[in-house]
């Protein structure tokens, strides 16, 4: 099933993922697990037709919260990861 719970929950997922390998300074894989959850949280859930439910209010905002603070690190770790490159 492709319901919008799930979607939050891989999510919430992807979004823990993350934080553990960003924890771990492992930026490279961090990298393409905050992508992946911005992208789901930005761009594939809100094309949801129950997005806009009052249902999914909490989940909503806490998703926007999360996609928004997670968009920040990530532009950081691309400065880490052009510094690591070179030296």
């Amino acid at each position: 099933s492709n319901s919008l719970s799930e979607k939050f929950s891989n999510s919430e997922s992807l979004l823990s993922l993350f934080s553990t390998l960003y924890d771990k300074e492992q930026y490279s894989v961090a990298y393409a697990a905050g992508i992946k959850f911005v992208e789901l949280a930005l761009l594939q859930i809100p094309k949801n037709g129950h997005f806009k439910s009052r249902k999914y209010l909490k989940q909503r905002t806490r998703s926007a919260t999360d996609a928004l603070r997670v968009t920040k690190l990530l532009g950081g770790m691309l400065d880490e990861m052009e510094e690591d490159e070179n030296g």
